[in-house]
């Protein structure tokens, strides 16, 4: 955590971003299995 705390304003941002993509895509993938589960 100490690598973050230090990290600059542009690290931060790249960061969240890329864990805002990484929820976002979860979430479709669990939403389409569970349509997938629910038709089939």
């Amino acid at each position: 955590m100490a690598i973050l705390l230090n990290a600059g304003i542009i690290v931060k941002l790249v960061l969240s971003l890329l864990l805002l993509f990484s929820l976002v895509s979860w979430g479709i993938i669990l939403f389409k299995l569970f349509q997938v589960r629910r038709t089939g």
